[in-house]
């Protein structure tokens, strides 16, 4: 009986990661001659589980193109590790800037107004990482 539930947990952790892969591949296809400056801004909650590796997808886009990433993460009153993990990522391809606000609505408005100030060439996506999803969605 062990073995089989060993087995069905590691299909479930490999569909769940396959569904985060997914949502991470929009990240990848960028055009790596694009220079166009980036801006992306993540809404998170309680997103410890896929801070870490949307940011190594961002270092790797960075790299690729060869060109520094902005990244805003605008923290939803998390209660877990996601600050930290956006604190102490750290990465020349990569300069990232910290928000703590208390709700929602704040935090899509404070989006809202990050995207209205960026330069009219910057490329600006705003993506969500909210806490009981497997994955994360471009939401701007």
């Amino acid at each position: 009986m062990w073995p089989k539930l060993v087995l069905l947990a590691a299909v479930l952790i490999y569909l769940a990661l396959s569904v985060a892969g997914s949502g991470l591949a929009g990240l990848a296809r960028r055009n790596a001659n694009d220079k166009r400056a980036s801006l992306y801004v993540l809404l998170a909650d309680n997103a410890e589980q896929h801070m870490e590796a949307v940011l190594r997808r961002l270092q790797r886009v960075a790299r690729r193109r060869a060109q520094p990433l902005s990244v805003v993460v605008i923290d939803v009153a998390s209660t877990d590790q996601t600050a930290a993990i956006a604190h102490r990522f750290s990465d020349p391809a990569l300069s990232i800037a910290y928000v703590y606000v208390a709700d929602w609505p704040h935090a899509r408005a404070e989006a809202s107004r990050i995207a209205d100030q960026a330069p009219a060439d910057c490329d600006v996506r705003t993506l969500e990482l909210r806490s009981g999803r497997p994955s994360f969605q471009q939401v701007m």
